[in-house]
């Protein structure tokens, strides 16, 4: 039977509109939906097209402007922050690793749990294979991508940066996003590729002929489950799939959406994408890409979520981030551009919720059409 099991107290559920706050008898008995222990079953052969379940909970973890975040293998939790107080003209930040429950440091890893000293970066990428972390644009003045070793912390180099003023061809002048390819290849945000075993811009290898401007922020970048394919958002371009060709980066098809969202990530044994709304509300939209093109099929929400800076898959687990201010229809920060916010600002934190996926029925009904 499929089923949806949340991390955290259920309050009440709604089925096709209608409220039940009594999760037991009286809900088995007029829908397909059997709530107890924090898990829903649906039976399908009960299912009434069409049926949809919108779940009332939450299992926060809350910071200070949390933009991304990683899971490792053994389940932490590697969380990007951007604080909010402007120092020395600029936004400082810091990479910290939470365990499995989410509640406290490790304090093994880096400073006290810690990578201290990162400036306005955009997105962090794990590949424990080689023991390493990448964090696009974490290098302070030179718009480099930081390499960092995964079980210590410790700095290795960074990759790309400026050259010449940001006009020579290497440049990363917006890495608002990172991804890991094949044969040492590492994408980087505006679109440049390089070799991630070498450092600053020994490894450039070519740029990709796209508008690096429709990026603004990040992180914007998912790797796919084929081998030279990823996926690239943009604040008015929904998400495009690329193809690596050897010498230049092409797009493949897109996704135009009708909400604004920059953090996506790839369930690939699924072949479905997380995409979190972060414009005009917070949800997640799940969408399936059969490799001719991508289809949003269903949404999940939860009242209690603001917008959504960004998403991350990790085995059955949905981790979400919520925005921390509020933004302009154009992306840019309300609070820092003294401009009316377009969407209201989220709650700092960090929601995991837990997902099984039986078949299409469920996919279908676990939605708000």
């Amino acid at each position: 039977m499929p089923q949806i099991q949340v991390q955290g107290q259920i309050s009440s559920v709604f089925v096709n509109d209608v409220e039940y706050r009594n999760t037991g008898d009286k809900l088995r008995g007029e829908t397909s939906f059997i709530v107890s222990d924090s898990i829903i079953r649906i039976n399908p052969a009960k299912l009434l097209k069409p049926a949809t379940a919108r779940v009332y909970y939450f299992f926060p973890c809350f910071f200070e402007n949390p933009w991304d975040l990683a899971v490792a293998p053994d389940g932490g939790i590697f969380v990007l922050l951007r604080l909010q107080k402007m120092v020395a003209g600029m936004y400082p930040g810091k990479l910290i690793k939470l365990k499995q429950d989410g509640k406290s440091l490790d304090i093994g890893f880096g400073v006290d749990g810690e990578i201290p000293g990162i400036h306005r970066s955009h997105q962090v990428v794990l590949v424990p294979e080689e023991n390493r972390i990448y964090i696009a644009g974490s290098e302070y003045g030179t718009y480099g991508t930081g390499s960092y070793k995964l079980g210590t912390g410790a700095y290795w180099f960074y990759i790309g940066g400026h050259k010449d003023s940001g006009r020579h061809p290497s440049t990363t002048f917006w890495p608002t996003g990172i991804c890991i390819g094949e044969k040492n290849k590492i994408y980087i945000g505006d679109l440049k590729v390089y070799d991630r075993t070498k450092p600053e811009l020994e490894g450039y290898l070519y740029s990709a002929n796209v508008d690096p401007y429709i990026i603004r922020p990040g992180p914007s970048m998912e790797k796919s489950a084929r081998k030279n394919f990823l996926y690239r958002t943009g604040w008015n371009t929904g998400i495009t799939k690329m193809m690596d060709t050897g010498s230049d980066v092409v797009e493949v098809y897109s996704l135009k959406l009708p909400f604004k969202t920059i953090g996506v990530s790839l369930d690939a044994k699924k072949s479905l994408i997380f995409a979190g709304s972060r414009m005009p509300e917070g949800f997640v939209s799940i969408i399936y890409d059969d490799g001719k093109s991508m289809k949003e099929i269903a949404r999940l929400e939860d009242p209690e979520i603001g917008g959504i800076h960004t998403v991350r898959v990790f085995n059955d687990y949905l981790y979400v981030i919520e925005d921390g201010v509020s933004y302009t229809e154009g992306g840019y920060c309300a609070e820092e551009m003294n401009m009316k916010p377009w969407t209201s600002k989220g709650k700092n934190r960090i929601s995991r919720y837990k997902i099984k996926f039986g078949n299409e029925i469920f996919l279908q009904s676990v939605q708000k059409q």
